[in-house]
């Protein structure tokens, strides 16, 4: 996993979390975090191109290997919050199309379980559980984030469980975990690697 950049989008209209970690195939060598936000007094489409925009600046001075967004969902309680996450989510869905990347939308609970090992976890227990993994000392904020770091860690651990495997010399144990991750998440970078790994493991 040497070299392989990973960024993680957490979509919000006020605010858009997004973050990059670099890793190799036993640590993180490196990671950055910040937020886009918007002004709720100015009208939502130019919120939204404001968001579309520095994500495509964003992406294509960093040109990751992998791109990770949340998987929006609504709740029956909020319909609206929900329409309108999915506009944001559309934005950033195009930025990244218009970057030239591949783009896996991960639900919320799927990085829960991994970062956490809880797929209930709250905020403050996600922002505690990305900063132990990174070995980040101060709080994250904002909380969109911490989001998106927690977005970015997702494939990254993913790949390097596979990767760790084999530098155990435990190939069957490797082979097992990148053949999954070939059979979920198809045509993704995370697969193209996972595809390099195995080739080696014959």
């Amino acid at each position: 996993m040497s070299g392989i950049k990973f960024v993680g989008i957490d979509p919000g209209l006020a605010g858009t979390g997004i973050a990059v970690i670099e890793g190799n195939n036993k640590e993180i060598c490196g990671y950055s975090f910040g937020s886009i936000s918007t002004d709720a007094k100015d009208p939502i489409p130019y919120r939204l191109h404001w968001i579309y925009s520095k994500t495509l600046e964003f992406l294509c001075k960093i040109q990751p290997d992998y791109v990770v967004i949340e998987d929006i969902y609504s709740l029956e309680k909020y319909p609206g919050s929900g329409i309108m996450l999915g506009k944001v989510s559309g934005v950033l869905l195009v930025a990244a199309y218009k970057a030239g990347l591949d783009v896996e939308e991960i639900p919320v609970r799927e990085v829960k379980k991994i970062v956490s090992g809880n797929g209930s976890a709250d905020k403050f227990q996600m922002e505690r559980a990305v900063r132990n993994l990174l070995k980040h000392e101060k709080p994250i904020r904002p909380f969109h984030a911490s989001d998106a770091l927690g977005l970015a860690l997702t494939p990254a651990a993913r790949l390097k469980q596979g990767y760790a495997f084999a530098e155990l010399g435990e190939k069957a144990n490797a082979r097992l975990i990148l053949k999954e991750l070939l059979k979920n998440h198809p045509g993704t970078n995370e697969a193209k690697y996972a595809q390099e790994k195995l080739k080696t493991l014959k």
